[in-house]
């Protein structure tokens, strides 16, 4: 499990900085430092880096599945990334609402069940 939590850990942060970093013209970077060593695209890295985290969280999770530790680190996570979503220094305020589904108002939960999937025009 502590390795797992050693590797989530780290993971998020990667993730929730790019941005920031992008913005800055900041290239050292382990999104960037990775890509640049692998041939991958940043984009490619960073869906890489949060899958990673993803399946460390779950093996977190399941090493936890008989616990009462589990709803700690469950509110934990949550508070850690909520926490860090929310501050400026991520700059993540500049893109998080500007998509429809970061704003539950631009949101028509029955018409989008109910409806054919739309192709783009």
């Amino acid at each position: 499990m502590f390795k797992d939590a050693e590797i989530t850990h780290p993971f998020y942060s990667d993730v929730l900085s790019l941005y920031k970093e992008e913005v800055s013209g900041e290239q050292t970077n382990r999104v960037s430092l990775l890509a640049g060593c692998r041939s991958m695209s940043k984009l490619a890295v960073m869906e890489q880096l949060a899958l990673d985290a993803l399946k460390s969280d779950a093996a977190i999770f399941e090493s936890l599945k008989d616990s009462k530790a589990r709803g700690a680190y469950e509110s934990f996570r949550s508070g850690y990334v909520a926490f860090h979503t929310s501050l400026s220094r991520y700059r993540l305020q500049e893109i998080l609402y500007q998509h429809p589904i970061s704003n539950p108002s631009n949101l028509n939960c029955e018409s989008r069940v109910s409806a054919e999937p739309q192709r783009p025009s």
